[in-house]
């Protein structure tokens, strides 16, 4: 089995890392400023640099928020086209993904129940995935 770890990321500053030719897409913070509201990211996808054929064989995320306040029943998960997974925290790493095709879009989704405004707002300041693989 080939490991490989392949980053889709996003960097709240805008900056792209420049590693070789590991794939890395960007692009805007998350700013989380109202209750009852599902906010979710940009797509993080691959621009075809998996092999052939590789499927997923885990995947370990990150984020980070603006506050260490985090509000009470505050959710986050991490989704596919056809599925969504509930996150434990901050980062991990989960096998659910296992067999998806590793090309396959990812996308968080960040959620805070109740109504009105969240105060004090809070940001996603940054959010990644990274891909384990093999083909």
């Amino acid at each position: 089995m080939k490991g490989i770890w392949l980053i889709f990321g996003l960097l709240a500053s805008g900056y792209v890392l420049g590693v070789g030719k590991s794939p890395v897409w960007d692009g805007a913070n998350i700013y989380l400023g109202q209750k009852g509201v599902v906010y979710r990211s940009a797509m993080l996808q691959s621009n075809g640099m998996f092999p052939e054929r590789s499927t997923v064989t885990s995947v370990v995320w990150r984020y980070n928020l603006s506050s260490s306040a985090i509000p009470s029943r505050f959710s986050s998960s991490l989704c596919t086209s056809d599925r969504c997974i509930r996150l434990d925290g901050a980062s991990g790493k989960t096998l659910a993904f296992e067999g998806v095709p590793a090309n396959r879009p990812f996308y968080f989704v960040f959620y805070i129940p109740g109504k009105g405004a969240l105060r004090p707002p809070m940001t996603v300041l940054r959010y990644e995935v990274m891909v384990n693989y093999h083909n």
